[in-house]
């Protein structure tokens, strides 16, 4: 009822925590679609518009906080941003995609714009839901690390993007 009185206009229960995420990939793989899984407090998404250009990682993170402060940085739905997700999953052939870790984006710029081998957190995931892997339902913690660590083993790659941050209440918890 909540979801529904915040706008939703599908609310499917799945059960718990892993029940709803494999849920959620098997309708998306019912329906033809990307499957975006996001926690219900991100109140923002950002993009950071780093200009393009063979990326050259700064020397001290004060740089890095430099350039940040020099580059845009767009806020987008969570439509845009997995749209721009699943671009950076297409050109790395990944099946697993995702934002950066943390809100810190001096830290995210000291990064590449997708790493391939990195950790993908549950607030904001993009799933290719004919991939293999399925979120394990006897889990009720790190079940993202599990998942990630999934689709390395199946496939050798992830896509997560280090100029994508989504902003939740309960990173303030």
């Amino acid at each position: 009822a909540a979801y529904q009185a915040n706008g939703a206009v599908k609310v499917v229960e799945g059960g718990g925590l892993c029940a709803s995420r494999n849920k959620c990939i098997e309708l998306a793989k019912r329906d033809g679609k990307y499957c975006v899984e996001i926690s219900d407090d991100i109140y923002r998404m950002e993009i950071l518009h780093y200009p393009v250009g063979e990326w050259i990682a700064p020397p001290k993170l004060s740089e890095a906080s430099r350039m940040v402060r020099m580059s845009p940085t767009i806020v987008v739905s969570p439509l845009d941003a997995a749209r721009y997700i699943e671009v950076q999953m297409r050109q790395t052939k990944s099946r697993l995609g995702g934002v950066y870790c943390t809100k810190n984006v001096p830290q995210g710029l000291n990064g590449p714009p997708v790493q391939t081998h990195l950790f993908v957190i549950g607030d904001f995931m993009v799933i290719d839901p004919t991939s293999k892997p399925r979120f394990d339902e006897k889990m009720s913690l790190k079940e993202d690390y599990d998942f990630t660590a999934a689709h390395l083993k199946e496939y050798g790659v992830v896509a997560r993007s280090n100029r994508v941050f989504c902003i939740a209440k309960h990173y303030t918890n």
